[in-house]
């Protein structure tokens, strides 16, 4: 079977719910009385280092997902009563959905409003045209797409799993083709 069909099926999603809602399960149990070093979420602060239950700080991506948390606090009542491991989850949702917004306001503008790709502004191909603005939200998209992959990663798979990578990993490669073939 290949991977295309694997990812997309039901039976795929049905499987990987079910360990997604361990993770959960384990983060659950170890805000308990139990020992934290051998249950629940453990995070690698350091490459050769063991793994331990204290949540890192990321310098690169950190500031956007307090800043997420932060008006997370103040907007929804139910926020700080989420555990560790769903806070994340929460601000990494909330880190998308800025993403999410700020392509669809630049999308909007450059395909209705900005002259970039009306049909008698230029000679060539509409896939050909591009502009500063064009590029800028493509390098927006690709630093977006490194950092929640990265965020992915490290927390594998609670953040989600392998069809979570492909999306990511695709997208990049999309937008990276993009850039260098002059068509963004």
């Amino acid at each position: 079977m290949e991977i295309w069909t694997l990812i997309s099926t039901q039976d795929y999603f049905k499987a990987s719910w079910s360990l997604h809602k361990s993770v959960h399960l384990k983060a659950k149990q170890s805000n308990g009385t139990g020992n934290p070093e051998n249950e629940g979420w453990q995070y690698r602060m350091k490459k050769g280092q063991g793994r331990t239950p204290k949540l890192p700080y990321f310098d690169w991506t950190g500031r956007v997902y307090k800043l997420t948390g932060l008006i997370s606090l103040h907007s929804f009542k139910e926020y700080q009563k989420l555990s560790k491991a769903e806070k994340v989850e929460w601000n990494n949702w909330g880190f998308s959905i800025v993403h999410a917004i700020a392509v669809a306001v630049a999308s909007f503008y450059l395909i209705l409003l900005s002259d970039t790709f009306h049909e008698g502004y230029s000679d060539e191909l509409i896939v050909s045209r591009r502009s500063t603005f064009s590029y800028t939200t493509l390098g927006i998209s690709i630093g977006y797409f490194l950092a929640d992959i990265a965020m992915i990663f490290w927390h594998f798979p609670a953040l989600g799993g392998l069809e979570y990578v492909l999306h990511h990993g695709l997208s990049m490669f999309s937008i990276f083709l993009s850039l260098v073939s002059g068509e963004g």
